[in-house]
């Protein structure tokens, strides 16, 4: 039934339904938490099943602004830890959880957090209060997002990932993703400002290994979320905009994926408005119903 679900919520996409997507999102996600529990449910083929929801459930909340539905997103399986992208994920949704309950406490959204605040905010079940999870300073976060890095790389050596045009451009999705959810972490935690040098830096390098894939087109359906990211930091940057509205034309194309196009839409309207955060217009337009789903 899972399989099922998940299957309808990516053609539902597919055909720029996301109302109905995010519908069935929620029913997944019910599933895996009213079954993850049982012990007979979790063999190989559920936790694989969690894992890839944990992959749409976490990218997902990143342009989410209803917290309950950010707090309530699926964690990767804990036999996965070791897996590809898992502290990758883990991280991202920490900062994104610690980002809704400020925007929520009515706090400004450009608004510099202290590292100790939401101590422990997103970390997986198990893991230890003095493990520094809850730092979310600037150098903290491209330090973890580091480590989770290297980790994916790691996973992908024990898989053996071939050296070819597939396996040379998964080591540029990798890097891709870290240098977005850089991005991602400085805009959502109120950095951009007082990291504006390393900010410049990680945009030079993500749009570099965008420009780097080998076959865009064969690993379109991983670029979604990376070139959302690229958008929504290349306010009043019209060179930068372009090469975002054409990789997005290429994932549409690719996939066949009409939802891309509403949200190339979102990022059109905010690159034609004032404000360089993204965030404020994503919120009003979700609370009208416009849903923003960068997967």
């Amino acid at each position: 039934m899972l399989a099922a679900i998940l299957i309808i919520s990516t053609y539902e996409m597919a055909n720029a339904q996301a109302a109905a997507a995010e519908s069935h999102r929620m029913a997944a996600r019910t599933i895996v938490n009213v079954f993850g529990s049982h012990v007979a449910c979790r063999d190989r083929v559920f936790d694989f099943l969690r894992n890839q929801m944990s992959i749409l459930d976490i990218l997902s909340s990143t342009t989410s602004f209803d917290l309950a539905d950010v707090e309530r997103a699926v964690m990767p399986p804990l036999s996965m830890a070791n897996g590809l992208f898992t502290q990758f994920l883990t991280l991202l949704h920490r900062v994104t959880l610690v980002s809704r309950r400020r925007m929520s406490d009515g706090r400004p959204p450009d608004l510099v957090l202290h590292p100790d605040l939401y101590h422990g905010a997103g970390q997986p079940h198990g893991s230890s209060s003095s493990d520094h999870g809850h730092d979310l300073s600037a150098s903290a976060i491209r330090s973890q997002f580091q480590q989770a890095t290297s980790a994916t790389l790691l996973a992908a050596g024990r898989l053996q990932v071939q050296t070819s045009v597939v396996g040379r451009d998964f080591i540029r999705l990798v890097h891709i993703y870290h240098h977005a959810a850089i991005l991602y972490s400085y805009r959502s935690l109120g950095h951009v400002a007082s990291e504006r040098a390393d900010w410049e830096a990680t945009m030079v390098k993500l749009f570099e290994q965008l420009s780097a894939l080998e076959d865009a087109a064969l690993c379109a359906q991983n670029l979604p979320w990376p070139a959302f990211v690229a958008g929504t930091e290349c306010h009043a940057d019209p060179a930068r905009q372009a090469a975002v509205a054409a990789l997005f034309a290429l994932m549409t194309d690719a996939t066949g994926f009409r939802h891309f196009l509403d949200v190339l839409h979102f990022l059109r309207l905010f690159w034609a408005g004032p404000h360089p955060d993204w965030r404020p217009l994503a919120r009003d337009l979700q609370h009208k119903g416009f849903r923003i789903l960068a997967v």
